[in-house]
């Protein structure tokens, strides 16, 4: 018997021009320029459009509750660490989006950062992703500063994220400090090693 596979490879523009980019010196941008940004950017097309940070800032609170309840086509979406206070308010923030995500960043380079045992870190990405899917179906989780990150504990981490809900999973080079060849190689690292998207590949190449 034969068997049809059809795999989705569309590309999804994800743009963070009002949250990242506001990060810049003498940058800021008030409600109604992101609303008019948000507008444009969803006539474009764009597929997800994260607002702000309102687990941190009430002006970006404010900005991602009133583009989510204007934007009907496109994603709207927060960013909030793995403290729970953070992830409840984004929940809040985005409540009225016909499209919602919660992003999560946890930090996974444990060598001259955290207080955290290896263990800790995970039980926290677990809490974390499986809180932000009590209130979202959409969530999004990043490895912050990936590629200074140990590959073993890396893998695991992804691993542990998409095992509790997490829906995508990024990858930044937070730092920007990776060459193009050695993202390349720790992207390769990541599909070769995570199991279950080593698993996934196997099963669709049946």
């Amino acid at each position: 018997m034969c068997q049809k596979i059809i795999i989705n490879h569309k590309v999804i523009i994800f743009d963070t021009t009002m949250r990242d980019g506001e990060l810049t010196p003498g940058v800021k941008m008030n409600l109604q320029q992101k609303i008019t940004i948000s507008q444009l950017l969803e006539e474009m097309g764009v597929d997800i459009i994260e607002v702000g940070y309102p687990g941190i800032y009430q002006k970006d609170f404010d900005e991602v509750f009133n583009i989510s309840k204007i934007i009907k086509n496109s994603t709207i979406c927060g960013l909030a660490s793995s403290n729970p206070n953070e992830i409840i308010t984004l929940a809040e923030a985005i409540k009225s989006a016909i499209r919602g995500r919660i992003h999560i960043y946890t930090p996974v380079n444990l060598k001259n950062q955290s207080k955290l045992t290896k263990e800790e870190v995970l039980a926290t990405i677990k809490e974390s992703v499986s809180l932000a899917r009590n209130y979202c179906d959409d969530v999004e989780w990043s490895a912050f500063d990936a590629p200074r990150s140990e590959p073993d504990f890396l893998c695991k981490s992804i691993e542990t994220a998409i095992k509790s809900g997490a829906t995508t999973v990024s990858i930044p080079d937070s730092l920007g400090l990776a060459s193009p060849e050695e993202f390349s190689q720790l992207l390769q690292m990541i599909f070769n090693r995570v199991l279950i998207l080593l698993e996934f590949r196997l099963s669709h190449a049946k």
